[in-house]
């Protein structure tokens, strides 16, 4: 089973979590999360995802299409056995998240 959720930043600046291949309970390993960021007129400067309460890591960005289109973004994260929650965040280019 797939979780998929989302968090909004604001109505400016969101990431969402596509997809994870993570049913309820995990093995031990890298998994592959993903998702789309945007940032209204000013465009999305990074992404960075963390799972429980783990240290922010940057994820890799899409190429930009122009400032205000959505950026599809990927990042690999290291698992412990068991079950996980993945956050999201995006920061425009004017620093804000």
């Amino acid at each position: 089973m797939s979780k998929r959720s989302f968090a909004t930043i604001d109505e400016s600046t969101a990431a969402r979590l596509i997809d994870a291949a993570i049913s309820d309970d995990v093995g031990k390993g890298k998994v592959r999360v993903a998702g789309v960021a945007w940032a209204l007129h000013t465009g999305v400067a990074k992404v960075e995802v963390r799972v429980d309460q783990g240290p922010w890591q940057e994820a890799m960005l899409s190429h930009e299409v122009n400032l205000d289109t959505w950026r599809m973004w990927w990042a690999e994260v290291d698992l412990l056995a068991g079950v996980h929650q993945v956050f999201c965040r995006a920061t425009d280019k004017s620093g804000y998240t």
